[in-house]
């Protein structure tokens, strides 16, 4: 979970839960917007992520941008595996695995994946009550 990875105040992970579940919702819009095509919508859902890292980075101290952008460089290299139909390391977890060893990501849906989001909340973040 995110919050455990990086250590988040509890102020910290109500900023983060906001901004994670804001990216699910506008995905799902772009998902279900049938006058895009599949190419538009990758880019949209694409430009969400960007934004989102940066709002999330926003809330990050500095001891955790690190570790952040850590997670985002290995989310961004398991994006490319799987974009060039390569198969994780052996012993690799999934994206979006639970885990312990694995690093899930920070937010909902990788920017170039093939399938759309799952109607579920975010990895790592439970829905609000």
């Amino acid at each position: 979970m995110l919050s455990d990875q990086l250590n988040l105040s509890t102020d910290q992970q109500s900023k983060v839960r906001t901004i994670l579940v804001d990216q699910h919702e506008q995905d799902m819009t772009v998902v279900k917007d049938s006058t895009l095509s599949r190419e538009d919508k990758m880019a949209k859902i694409h430009s969400l992520r960007e934004g989102t890292i940066a709002k999330v980075r926003q809330v990050l101290n500095a001891d955790q941008k690190p570790k952040f952008d850590q997670m985002i460089q290995q989310q961004d290299e398991r994006i490319k595996q799987h974009e060039q139909g390569s198969s994780p390391e052996p012993g690799a977890n999934p994206p979006g695995s639970t885990s312990p060893s694995s690093t899930p990501p920070p937010t909902t849906m990788p920017p170039s994946s093939t399938q759309p989001p799952a109607s579920n909340p975010p990895s790592g973040v439970k829905p609000p009550q």
